[in-house]
């Protein structure tokens, strides 16, 4: 997957780390990562798959809890 932050602020946790999200920030996501993603302000991201397409059933959801901000 490619993340494009299209507009707004926002956290992202990839493999356990936590970055700022701004507008014009680019993430790519390899298969297996653990990601997820938190809007701050009003968040517009693109995102775009490539290879194979994804069924709800490829999908493991992780339980996660934001750290406090």
């Amino acid at each position: 997957e490619v993340w494009t932050v299209v507009d707004g602020t926002g956290q992202l946790m990839l493999d356990d780390k936590i970055s700022d999200l701004n507008r014009g920030d680019v993430i790519r996501i390899s298969a297996g990562q653990k990601h997820s993603l938190r809007a701050i302000t009003n968040l517009v991201v693109i995102e775009v798959q490539i290879g194979n397409v994804l069924q709800e059933e490829d999908i493991e959801r992780i339980p996660f809890t934001w750290p406090e901000a």
